[in-house]
């Protein structure tokens, strides 16, 4: 059993899940096939994953001591668990649903689920590239956006500021889902509207919980800045550089253990 939301909530949690379930699968295929042919046998695992509230601590007594989730999420990630053909990735529509749009997912339709009225349940089958939550919002339909005229009349301000050599740097900060990456999205679309040259330099955090630095790359005549993501960052700063605008998605920690749950 693995938990992901629990005791620390992400907001890409559900993601996380689907990726180290596909992850075990293909380390275990290739076992598998060396196995096969030094020995003649086979090996394989069924995983089920669940989207939900539970109840997270820790049980036992003094000689051992466990943390664990319980409730019926975890209940409904065993039950796909044990429906899953060996070899696959089952997920309720509840991780579906938070998921959708990153993995290629096969519909299995509603199924017959022991304790529980019929659950419309997905086989996941490979991953669908590095793409963003906005990119894919943008293909399902982005709602209006409504009530950061402000916010993205200053950000467009400072843009203008920048092309104008003097150098600008903006951090957008808030709680998961408040809209950062949204607003980004309207900026790039703002500034090319208004037909204004942008370079844009886009980072991932290749490890949550390590340092890592960005360091854009230099061009003729132009100094080279460096985002740092440790102390001292402003000692050194952007030398030149047009708008380095630092976004950073915000964890779910705050907002109650609500993860998916990987059952093997």
């Amino acid at each position: 059993m693995a938990l992901f939301g629990a005791p620390i909530a992400h907001e890409d949690s559900a993601r996380r899940a689907v990726h180290s379930a596909l992850g075990i699968q293909r380390a275990l295929s290739e076992y598998s096939h060396r196995l096969q042919a030094e020995r003649g046998l086979t090996v394989a695992m069924r995983i089920g994953l669940n989207t939900g509230p539970v109840m997270v601590g820790r049980i036992g007594d003094d000689l051992r001591m466990d943390y664990t989730a319980v409730g019926d999420t975890t209940n409904l990630a065993a039950r796909m668990q044990q429906t899953a053909r060996p070899g696959t990735v089952i997920v309720t529509e509840a991780t579906h649903k938070v998921v959708e749009g990153f993995f290629e997912t096969r519909d299995l339709g509603p199924l017959a689920v022991k304790g529980h009225e019929p659950v419309r349940a997905f086989e996941v089958q490979r991953p669908r590239g590095t793409r963003s939550r906005i990119e894919i919002g943008r293909e399902r339909g982005l709602t209006p956006f409504v009530g950061r005229t402000r916010e993205l009349a200053l950000l467009v301000d400072r843009f203008r500021e920048a092309s104008a050599e003097r150098g600008q740097v903006v951090f957008v900060a808030g709680d998961a889902g408040i809209g950062k990456s949204r607003l980004l999205h309207e900026l790039r679309r703002a500034i090319a509207e208004a037909e204004l040259p942008a370079t844009w330099l886009e980072g991932q955090c290749v490890s949550f919980g390590h340092r890592l630095r960005h360091l854009p790359p230099g061009r003729p005549g132009q100094g080279t800045g460096a985002l740092r993501g440790d102390a001292g960052a402003g000692r050194k700063g952007l030398r030149r550089s047009p708008l380095a605008v630092v976004h950073a998605p915000a964890s779910r920690a705050r907002h109650g253990a609500r993860g998916a749950r990987a059952r093997r």
